[in-house]
């Protein structure tokens, strides 16, 4: 079938084969071992236009969710103030896909408490940690965290990459879709 590609000036290999990346063997086959939720139950969050303390609203990221709400007209939405820590750690280990859109912050200095900011409500302060996802229990096949620099982090003891990514891997997500850059709300959407 390669060959058949060299033929061809209007094809290009990634309409053929999937391509995917671990950040180490090990967590490759980490991920490879981990088993998913069957089902296609989705859990999608956004941020919208609420402003919590210095961060801004993105109002493009309730166009997103409501975009896919359309698509996927079973899944389960929040958006706001709805959005929160609480609600995430609720329902997230029932869910074959969860779908974050919010800022993404990462500590250079201490990266456990790099995070992603949601609604604070009484239980939880809205920033749920790399610490607290480590925590998580969950069996899905992928997560999207759709915010700026989800996918950096720091280097830690044993060469390991310590972020956000890292954590729903080691939460029990085989898959993440990150961003390496800032990218604007409506972009994004």
């Amino acid at each position: 079938p390669f060959h058949a590609l060299e033929h061809s000036s209007k094809k290009y290999l990634i309409e053929h084969f999937i391509i995917n990346y671990a950040p180490s063997s090990s967590v490759l086959q980490y991920c490879l071992d981990k088993s998913v939720a069957k089902g296609n139950k989705i859990l999608s969050m956004a941020l919208g236009d609420l402003t919590i303390g210095g961060f801004a609203g993105l109002p493009g990221t309730e166009m997103e969710i409501t975009q896919l709400a359309e698509l996927y007209p079973n899944m389960d939405y929040k958006i706001k103030n709805d959005f929160s820590e609480t609600y995430l750690k609720q329902k997230a280990k029932d869910q074959n896909y969860i779908h974050l859109a919010t800022h993404g912050v990462l500590n250079q200095i201490q990266p456990l408490y790099s995070y992603l900011l949601m609604s604070p409500t009484d239980d939880d302060d809205g920033r749920l940690t790399v610490d607290e996802i480590f925590s998580l229990n969950l069996q899905s096949k992928f997560v999207t965290l759709s915010a700026c620099e989800t996918g950096l982090g720091d280097i830690g003891d044993g060469d390991d990459l310590v972020g956000l990514s890292r954590a729903f891997i080691y939460a029990g997500s085989p898959g993440v879709v990150v961003s390496l850059w800032k990218v604007d709300d409506e972009t994004t959407a």
